[in-house]
């Protein structure tokens, strides 16, 4: 294993964690992740204000929500992520929180995606961003994978850790081998949302609420909202305030095929309507989740699942686990697992 060349297929947290803990088993290896988006995090993105300023905003997951179970089960990593402030205890209020006894929460200073930056840059993987994959093809002990623009790689290992939905399309040898599994993934189910960020800056007044995050009742549209830069714990006369919006799951799926323009006017209505008092921000930057959260998983929930042994290919990620922070290391170290066998 000390000259194999592995490719792990997205940079959210279960491909970063999974790059980071394969580093530090195997210290030779050679890893490289390919990432279809700008930037690291996936579901836990974290997004810079369109105009420029310094603003920011978690537009996918908002925090840590830590079961007194799982807090024990993986505790190196919430003691690594708190000891390197990735990670710092949530101070705020949730107003509308149905709470659950012993669960903790954890927010990043430097946004959700800080989690996944930080583990690929553990791991010394070479990122390579915008770099969408198609097709893995095997070919004799290889594995021949090929980007959008159609430039191939050819891999040792490959471990594959995007949606099932997207799992399933691909081509090549991969689409054989998952059609042949497709008892597996036929009951996978993702909640499909959008998330409204607002940016505003430094200085400007009537964006204070005396909640932090506040689950909302009785809309059609908007189901959460969270200043976010009060989430993280951030000056907002240097960065300026931001807010996050998300939109109910039914809004979601009725809007999912949507022009964008026409979704981020109707929950500004919608937002304008809950808060009259919120002024009118800066920017603004709406995203759409088609896969948003994991309703159903893989049947047995087995955290990963081999799909050739020889060359190794594995697919992963939370869908064969539950959708949260630690279903996502759940999977990662089943990756490892059949990975190091």
């Amino acid at each position: 294993m000390s000259t194999s060349k592995v490719l792990i297929v997205g940079a959210g947290l279960t491909g970063s964690l999974t790059a980071a803990l394969l580093r530090r088993q195997c210290q030779s290896i050679d890893l490289t992740v390919w990432e279809k988006s700008r930037g690291a995090g996936g579901r836990m993105t974290t997004a810079r204000s369109p105009d420029g300023c310094s603003g920011r905003a978690d537009t996918g997951a908002q925090y840590i929500s830590a079961k007194p179970q799982y807090f024990t089960d993986h505790n190196s990593f919430y003691k690594e992520l708190l000891a390197t402030s990735t990670l710092v205890p949530f101070t705020g209020v949730i107003d509308g929180e149905v709470k659950q006894d012993g669960v903790k929460h954890f927010v990043a200073p430097n946004g959700t995606s800080a989690i996944a930056k930080y583990f690929l840059q553990q791991s010394g993987a070479k990122v390579c961003y915008q770099t969408h994959c198609t097709d893995i093809t095997a070919n004799s002990t290889k594995l021949k994978c090929t980007d959008m623009e159609g430039k191939q790689s050819v891999f040792d290992s490959v471990i594959v850790t995007i949606p099932v939905p997207q799992i399933l399309g691909l081509t090549g040898t991969i689409h054989d081998l998952a059609q042949a599994k497709r008892e597996l993934f036929d009951d996978v189910k993702y909640s499909s949302r959008y998330a409204l960020a607002l940016f505003y800056a430094p200085g400007i007044k009537g964006v204070d609420f005396p909640w932090t995050a506040k689950y909302v009742t009785g809309d059609e549209c908007i189901r959460f909202a969270c200043v976010d830069s009060k989430k993280r714990q951030q000056d907002s006369s240097v960065s300026g305030t931001s807010i996050v919006l998300h939109s109910s799951v039914p809004f979601g799926i009725k809007h999912l095929e949507s022009d964008r323009q026409e979704v981020e006017n109707i929950m500004l209505k919608h937002t304008f309507e809950l808060f009259p008092n919120l002024p009118k921000p800066t920017a603004t930057k709406c995203q759409k989740w088609r896969y948003s959260q994991v309703s159903q998983s893989v049947k047995g929930m087995p955290g990963s699942q081999v799909l050739m042994t020889s060359p190794l290919l594995v697919v992963g990620g939370d869908a064969f686990t539950h959708s949260n922070f630690d279903g996502c290391v759940d999977s990662a170290m089943s990756i490892v697992r059949n990975f190091t066998k």
